[in-house]
Formats: C-alpha cells, structure tokens, sequence
C-alpha cells in the first residue's frame, strides 16, 4: 500500500498534464479573454481621459489610434492602455481559476534564456532582458517551469481588421516563431477574444 501511495505521489509530483486538461486549461485561457475583454471595455468608457466609445461596446479604429498620454518620447494610444488593462485581468482571471486545479503547472510571464547545459531542457528561467522570451502563459512539468508543455500569448486587438486574424501582425507572428523551440507538445498560440486559440501554422 505505501508503495502505490508512493508512485501515485511521484505521478502528481512530476508531471504533463494530460490532453483532456490541456483542453480544460485553453477554455479557461478563452473565457478569460472574453472576460477581460468585456469588462476592461465597460470599465474603461467611465474615465475621463476615454469617454463612451461611438459604437457603445468597444473602440472603433479612431478611437483605438488616439492618444491618451505621453511616457518620455512614447506614444501611449488607447490601443495599448487597453491592452495593458486586458492582460493584467486575464491574468487575474487565469489565476483565480487554475490556481485550485492545477496549481503547480503553469506559470504567467515566466521569462527563459538559452542554455545548451546538458539537463536544462535547453532553457532555463532568467530576470535578463536581453536576449530572452517572456510569454504569457507557459504550461510546464510539475514544479518545474523549465521543462515545457504549451505556449499562449494573450492578444486584445483593438484595430478591427486585426481582430479576425491574429497572425496576420508580422510582430505577432515573430513572437509565436521565437516561442517555437520552448514548446515540447503543442505549436505555440494565441488567445484572443473573438477567435479563441490560434495556434503557429506548421
């Protein structure tokens, strides 16, 4: 009996998760998104600097363009304040709900550099900006952020002839490309709220 109590422990210690829970995972990864999306969307239009959006719901092209403030020489358009706003509540999101279910799999912006030390998986975790990647979301071994399952980047397009391809962004396209050797099971993909999971053509 202790033997089984001990391999079954081993199992739940070290280990991928199963397709079926990385299904479960990615309809999280979609409603979370989607929830992101609304709610930022609403909570943005009662700030001053916003406004209601002209279509009641979300931002048309101009509005996504404008300019809402200045940091140093940088441009800060209403398209990326919503897109900072949407990734911090998806990650919330995420949190809240895989932190009961798979606690010890998974990991937000985790960020990896090159390491061709045999047993390091070829990657290893690093605070280096320079020359590293830094996902969203990485599914991983148990405990062990290094050895990788799956890649997502969340995406909240704010240009509506972005929002029915994702891949279609050159930029976009570049980073799933760059995440390609960190996934061991799955093409690296995207999520966003009106197309779900978009993975990497192969």
């Amino acid at each position: 009996m202790r033997v089984v109590e001990a391999v079954e422990g081993y199992i739940t210690l070290e280990r991928l998760l199963t397709e079926a829970e990385v299904g479960e995972v990615e309809d999280i990864l979609k409603d979370c998104a989607k929830q992101a999306e609304a709610d930022v969307n609403q909570a943005a239009q009662k700030r001053d600097d916003i406004g209601r959006f002209e279509n009641g719901q979300f931002p048309n092209e101009n509005e996504c363009k404008r300019v809402l403030r200045f940091n140093g020489d940088e441009e800060v358009t209403l398209a990326r304040e919503l897109g900072s706003l949407k990734h911090t509540a998806a990650f919330d999101c995420v949190k809240g709900r895989l932190s009961q279910r798979f606690p010890d799999n998974f990991s937000i912006e985790p960020r990896y550099r090159r390491d061709p030390e045999p047993g390091t998986h070829g990657y290893i975790l690093t605070d280096r900006k320079i020359g590293s990647l830094k996902p969203d979301f990485v599914l991983h071994f148990t405990r062990n952020a290094t050895r990788i399952q799956c890649v997502f980047d969340f995406k909240f397009p704010c240009l509506p002839r972005r929002m029915g391809n994702p891949l279609g962004d050159p930029d976009t396209l570049q980073q799933l490309l760059s995440y390609k050797p960190l996934s061991i099971e799955c093409r690296p993909a995207v999520v966003t709220p009106q197309l779900g999971i978009t993975r990497l053509p192969q």
